[in-house]
């Protein structure tokens, strides 16, 4: 039987053109007067009130009294250094604001625009308050990423309060994306008014790096929020078109008889980073997959092309650091399959997305930058393995 390139097959390229995926949602959202409101004790342990749409330099001078330095995350270790971030916070314990969250849209915004596959169906998005920051004139925070806290959490969504501001712009950049996001609140929110106000807000996977530019007058206030898959009661949905043009170029693919017409492998460099242990291990992953990754999963699950045995996920694994063709799986579930995956493909191993990780991935997630210090998960790259059968 002929065999083509398997990279020439049109349903190939179909399955790379769907999958594209947002990194980030934004927008602006109005909100009545009595949700600006924060509460907050000061060192004296003196209690405070302000509203964000009318501060005076006194609440603010007030509050910035009740802030303590805002440090960051290096590596396994929580530091202050201002020559990298300058900014000040309040932990939970210390404030409390009138704003509700759940009674804005924004939550099923970031649900639309960040969560696809099978993934939009069996999820929903629980939003875990964090902190409250401060950016006064000459503040920032040069290019971090969020401190993955539980293997759940896919994301992080700042809101930006109506506090006049110049500067701070929150500029977004992800592995696989040339161009930069910038999101400058201080701009958004220059028509916000007291009797009518409006707060700007950005959500994007925890995997994504950003940077606070310094804030050049007036004060930058956010409320930040952690963003974790939680199971959604079940119900029944159309399926989306991303998922139905997967499913379609898979199956032009199983019905050509010139693709891999020996057999081979799939392999799906994943397009995010996932929150690993620190042994790691990749236990829970497939249930916390984030955009285009829940995509590709879902697909291959829905036709069989990804299957467990014994309870084992087979074919989700981190490749060892040599880039040659052996697989690794730390969890022990792959161990069967990386010699076939290694010695008897060969060109038969057909990556469909590019891998993206490097030598070092899981050890510079140890020393890279974060909001805080990383108990017990680091990021790491992550691929998705499809055996494929030989005809006949």
């Amino acid at each position: 039987m002929d065999s083509t390139d398997p990279y020439d097959n049109p349903a190939i390229q179909r399955i790379r053109a769907a999958l594209t995926t947002s990194m980030y949602t934004s927008g602006v959202c109005e909100i009545p007067p009595d949700q600006c409101c924060l509460y907050f004790r000061d060192a004296e342990n003196v209690a405070n009130s302000l509203n964000f749409t009318a501060a005076t330099q006194g609440d603010l001078a007030r509050l910035h009294k009740a802030c303590d330095p805002a440090p960051f995350g290096r590596g396994n270790e929580t530091v202050l250094d201002e020559t990298y971030r300058k900014a000040e916070k309040l932990d939970l314990s210390h404030f409390a604001t009138s704003f509700e969250l759940c009674n804005t849209a924004i939550l099923g915004k970031i649900h639309h625009d960040l969560i696809e596959g099978k993934q939009a169906e069996k999820c929903v998005i629980r939003a875990e308050p964090y902190k409250l920051n401060v950016y006064g004139k000459g503040a920032f925070f040069k290019a971090h990423k969020d401190t993955p806290r539980a293997p759940n959490m896919f994301g992080s969504l700042v809101i930006v309060f109506p506090t006049q501001h110049t500067g701070g712009a929150l500029t977004l950049r992800h592995k696989n994306d040339m161009d930069p996001f910038t999101f400058d609140a201080g701009t958004i929110l220059a028509d916000s008014s007291p009797a009518s106000p409006s707060i700007a807000y950005v959500a994007f996977y925890s995997d994504v790096e950003h940077e606070v530019s310094p804030v050049t007058s007036g004060e930058r206030i956010t409320l930040t929020y952690n963003l974790y898959f939680e199971k959604a009661p079940t119900f029944f949905a159309l399926p989306d078109a991303k998922h139905t043009t997967l499913k379609d170029a898979f199956k032009r693919l199983m019905e050509d008889e010139t693709f891999l017409p020996d057999g081979g492998c799939l392999g799906f460099g994943l397009r995010h980073q996932y929150p690993l242990g620190h042994d790691g291990s990749v236990q829970s992953l497939t249930g916390n997959l984030k955009g285009s990754d829940a995509a590709i999963y879902s697909a291959c699950r829905e036709l069989v092309l990804y299957k467990e045995e014994d309870g084992k996920r087979q074919f989700l694994s981190n490749e060892s650091p040599d880039f040659g063709l052996e697989v690794e799986d730390i969890d022990g579930a792959m161990e069967e399959h990386m010699d076939v995956v290694q010695d008897e493909y060969g060109e038969g191993m057909v990556w469909v997305t590019d891998r993206q990780w490097n030598l070092n991935v899981v050890e510079t997630g140890y020393v890279a930058y974060g909001n805080e210090a990383s108990l017990a998960y680091i990021y790491g790259d992550v691929c998705l393995f499809v055996e494929w059968e030989k005809r006949g």
